[in-house]
């Protein structure tokens, strides 16, 4: 397994793994009509745009490969809607199903948050659905739950949950 800096040519596989990890998931969460027309092609123009713009706005992209294909990938930066302690945020990290429960997820969240840190950011948040039961991979990371929030999603309303890393330096450091 490989973790690295997402580039611009990795936009379509990016996409096709957003898509794919959504479409398992959340199903059972979020309805199945959402999840069945998810399109790649949206998510492709979407990551063409982040991938050149991260480093300008101190957010990272990172993608993890096996075999030279990849298996999943992380996002983060400063807090879109920072929470009061919680400057970073960690935007997105999706894995295919088959690259699940493998520590690559783990890898990819100890990556951004070192990458974070060397942007002098000390703490950092993430948004979870309250019924995804991924949400305790935050937990076993050390992150502790912040508060709760309705999102909508298509027509259905849903809540996300915040868990928060008060600070970075646990995760930036191998793990023994």
């Amino acid at each position: 397994m490989n973790i690295r800096f997402a580039l611009p040519e990795d936009a379509q596989a990016i996409a096709q793994a957003h898509v794919a990890s959504w479409q398992t998931t959340y199903r059972g969460i979020v309805a199945n009509e959402i999840l069945d027309n998810l399109s790649v092609e949206s998510r492709v123009q979407y990551w063409q745009e982040f991938i050149p713009q991260a480093e300008a706005r101190q957010s990272c992209l990172f993608v993890a490969e096996e075999n030279s294909h990849i298996v999943g990938f992380c996002s983060a930066g400063p807090g879109r809607a920072p929470i009061p302690g919680f400057p970073a945020e960690l935007y997105a990290i999706y894995l295919l199903q088959s690259a699940q429960r493998r520590s690559i997820g783990r890898s990819l969240v100890c990556t951004a948050a070192s990458r974070l840190a060397g942007h002098g950011f000390r703490a950092m948040f993430v948004w979870v659905l309250r019924d995804n039961p991924a949400r305790h991979f935050y937990q076993a990371l050390g992150a502790k739950y912040l508060q709760e929030k309705p999102i909508t999603i298509g027509t259905q309303e849903l809540i996300e949950s915040a868990y928060g890393w008060d600070v970075l330096d646990p995760l930036t450091r191998p793990a023994q």
